[in-house]
């Protein structure tokens, strides 16, 4: 297997542990697997919409399970039974290639395997990239944006997923479900045009220097991406903050807290006197908060701020609410809330998904959204 660059100005050169990886797994693109850790819990339920089989860690067959059927899957030690099969690591596979399996409540296409983790187990989907990348879509937008918007996040979502793989080969797993990875809800997200978008991106990955970037994402700038070592802590030089305010319409947003809520969250400052943004990065977002209170004062990173406040964005401003008079001796005015109004939603960093949409509707492709919210990066394909 190798990249084939699809924007000639970028070579084709692939870090060679990628090459082996996707030479391992197989000779063709579509039985690429992506591996998702979702869900942890003392207890599972699972089943098959197909007969289907339980193998063991080497791939023999050690029971055969009816369709429909609900298994418990429980911790044994640190085994893991499934019906009346024990084993350290089990998988449940559909007999068909049409079956799909269940976790508790939800539908998952591939097979699943239950690894023990002590008290608790974890369910990994294995799953074809492209059927994962059509799930995330549905998952992350939906499948009501513009279709170009669409493909901008199947190359992202493919991208991301073959990155983490790459950094987890000793891993039991490439990512999870949620939105610290990417959200995947199987079957549920699919739609026409979600699998549409995932097909006509097939194999489509970004790179910088011919090697996968970690093409992460987010809702909405606010009106402008953000450098990745303005988030985090290492600079990337295909992350670089951007400008898309004169296409993005504002979103803006608002949240109110009363001091005795900020008390409660910061302990130790007393009551709550002031908050105020003491650092900002060049596009706009809170690096830094100054909480003071009647008996000191504490200072946070914006993200950690956001974070612990549960936050949209840490692209704000922070208000105060209205004087009131205290009990003390000298009463002094002190704000009974504190009013803080942003911008945009998530870490700003790389593609805002919100902005690839506006984009979409003025009639750009997915390669020229992908060549404005990612720097100096390269468009290419897996092929054989």
């Amino acid at each position: 297997m190798k990249l084939r660059d699809i924007w000639p100005r970028v070579g084709a050169c692939v870090s060679v542990a990628l090459i082996a990886w996707l030479a391992r797994v197989s000779p063709l693109l579509a039985n690429v697997l992506v591996r998702v850790n979702v869900t942890e819990a003392p207890r599972l339920t699972v089943g098959s919409s197909t007969a289907a089989r339980i193998l063991d860690s080497s791939g023999q067959i050690l029971d055969e399970v009816d369709a429909m059927t609900s298994l418990a899957a429980i911790a044994v030690g640190n085994d893991i039974q499934i019906g009346e099969v024990q084993g350290n690591r089990l998988m449940l596979q559909p007999a068909t290639t049409d079956g799909s399996i269940f976790i508790n409540d939800t539908w998952y296409r591939g097979t699943i395997e239950i690894v023990s983790t002590g008290d608790r187990l974890m369910a990994i989907n294995h799953v074809d990239l492209e059927v994962y990348v059509a799930s995330v879509i549905g998952s992350e937008m939906g499948g009501q944006f513009p279709l170009e918007a669409l493909k901008s996040q199947a190359v992202a979502t493919r991208t991301f997923a073959l990155y983490n793989h790459n950094k987890r080969l000793n891993q039991p797993f490439d990512v999870g479900d949620d939105s610290r990875w990417q959200v995947y809800k199987g079957i549920a997200a699919e739609t026409s045009n979600t699998a549409m978008a995932a097909q006509q991106t097939t194999g489509q990955v970004l790179t910088h220097n011919g090697q996968l970037i970690n093409a992460v994402y987010h809702a909405d700038s606010g009106g402008a991406t953000e450098n990745s070592e303005h988030v985090w802590s290492s600079p990337l030089p295909y992350l670089k903050g951007v400008s898309d305010r004169q296409w993005v319409p504002s979103r803006p947003w608002e949240k109110q807290f009363s001091a005795q809520e900020v008390q409660r969250e910061f302990v130790g400052i007393g009551s709550v006197t002031a908050m105020e943004v003491e650092a900002r990065s060049p596009q706009g977002r809170v690096r830094q908060v100054r909480i003071t209170g009647s008996e000191g004062s504490v200072v946070l990173t914006g993200k950690d701020f956001r974070q612990r406040l549960q936050l949209r964005s840490t692209m704000f401003e922070v208000e105060p609410g209205g004087p009131i008079q205290t009990a003390s001796t000298q009463p002094v005015a002190v704000p009974p809330s504190f009013i803080v109004k942003g911008y945009g939603y998530g870490h700003g960093v790389g593609m805002s998904q919100w902005g690839a949409a506006e984009l979409a509707k003025r009639n750009w492709t997915h390669e020229q959204i992908l060549q404005f919210y990612y720097k100096d990066i390269g468009l290419s394909r897996i092929t054989e």
